[in-house]
């Protein structure tokens, strides 16, 4: 990770202000690829760790969903108690299920840089949003340990835009995701990159980038998908029918001591 902290713009341009400089970004960079390939999950499996859980459940257990961009990223963010940690901002466009104290959502998570030290350390089930990039996100209604969102494959899902402006959802690795009233949420196929592939190429370029996969087949399925303003639509309409529809999740979020943590992959790397 690099030092400092990433800052998005109104226009989704990415600007970095902090210690580092443009060799550290690029070495930065080249060690992360390595270390996801390490700890992440490969690209040709629509899988991770999360269970899948229907939209009902998930409502269940939220405080909030919110539709929202990351604008600031801060991987400095060292606490003693805790360790490495790494602060995000998220600028709310919309609650669709709860209610939020402020405009923004401020929280932090698992993994971050070392200070004073060429350490970081990378936390793998620690969903790596990417900045610049809107989200729907579920927050958990529970203290967490790791990161703050519900524990499902549909609990972070990223907008995203083809060429003919329309608007989807995918997942956290980049598969598509639709729905329907029985199965609630569901993933399909990739059709984008991952929130760690976008990270890695922000970390290089320090610039947007395109995020969908250039083939025929990615533009068929995308154009025949649910729009994201669909999906929203739906989440809405069972968050109206949810008894946690009144819970209020606060600004400012922050992880719960490790002493009782679960055991998880903890990479530690030299950048």
């Amino acid at each position: 990770m690099t030092r400092g902290k990433w800052i998005c713009c109104s226009n989704r341009n990415i600007s970095f202000s902090g210690r580092g400089n443009a060799t550290r970004i690029q070495r930065t960079a080249t060690l992360l690829v390595m270390t996801l390939f390490l700890v992440g999950v490969p690209a040709s499996v629509p899988a991770n760790k999360y269970r899948e859980k229907s939209l009902d459940v998930i409502l269940n257990e939220s405080g909030a969903i919110i539709v929202g961009t990351v604008v600031e990223i801060d991987a400095d963010a060292f606490e003693p108690a805790r360790g490495p940690q790494t602060r995000y901002t998220v600028h709310i466009e919309e609650v669709l299920h709860g209610a939020v104290r402020g405009n923004t959502v401020t929280y932090t998570v698992a993994g971050g840089n070392f200070p004073d030290s060429d350490r970081a350390r990378f936390v793998s089930t620690v969903p790596d949003l990417a900045l610049g990039e809107a989200y729907i996100l579920a927050f958990k209604s529970a203290a967490y340990t790791y990161h703050p969102f519900v524990e499902a494959r549909t609990a972070v899902l990223r907008e995203v835009r083809s060429k003919s402006d329309h608007a989807i959802l995918t997942d956290r690795e980049g598969f598509l995701i639709n729905m329907d009233e029985h199965d609630g949420l569901w993933p399909s196929m990739k059709v984008a990159l991952s929130d760690r592939e976008i990270r890695s190429r922000q970390l290089q370029t320090e610039q947007s980038v395109n995020t969908i996969l250039q083939s025929p087949e990615v533009a068929e399925e995308i154009e025949q998908a649910d729009s994201a303003d669909e999906i929203k639509q739906f989440i809405r309409l069972k968050s109206a029918k949810s008894a946690t529809r009144f819970r209020i999740l606060q600004s400012a979020l922050s992880p719960r001591p490790y002493l009782s943590a679960s055991a998880i992959a903890v990479q530690e790397v030299s950048k």
